[in-house]
């Protein structure tokens, strides 16, 4: 089996937490983007856990990422195995066509905070990872795409 390659990710506190980790450290090029005279720890702190426009801006990345990878298989059917589902750690499998791209999450992200990390396994082959607070330890998806 070929090796796995990361699609596309959402893990916003991961995400955060690296910028705030690398901007504490380059506190010039911090001041350089937000056109300040200069910052200190908290300020970098405050910003990135107050302003919505990081947050938004990453996930808009992880959308598009969904985008530039699914868009080839409009129209196409996608099998769905999932296994570890919530606090039961339920198992099942899905079938549909995907009509958009973000199809490929819509039909089972959960409706609340998550993580999700998306990876692709072969020709046609992917694995969704995604965590929230019923499965913390994470839900495997296991997805086909076929014509």
């Amino acid at each position: 089996m070929a090796e796995k390659s990361i699609i596309a990710k959402y893990d916003l506190n991961n995400y955060l937490y690296e910028q705030i980790e690398y901007f504490k450290n380059n506190k010039k090029e911090f001041c350089e983007m937000l056109d300040i005279e200069n910052t200190d720890d908290k300020k970098i702190e405050q910003y990135f856990y107050n302003d919505d426009f990081e947050s938004n801006w990453y996930y808009q990345n992880f959308l598009d990422n969904i985008d530039d990878e699914f868009k080839k298989h409009i129209d196409k059917n996608v099998n769905v195995v999932a296994k570890n589902m919530g606090w039961r750690n339920l198992s099942g499998e899905k079938n549909f066509t995907l009509e958009k791209p973000i199809d490929i999450i819509n039909q089972i992200k959960v409706n609340t905070d998550f993580n999700m990390y998306i990876y692709k396994l072969g020709k046609n082959k992917y694995h969704i990872k995604q965590s929230h607070h019923d499965a913390p330890t994470g839900e495997n998806y296991y997805i086909t795409i076929t014509k």
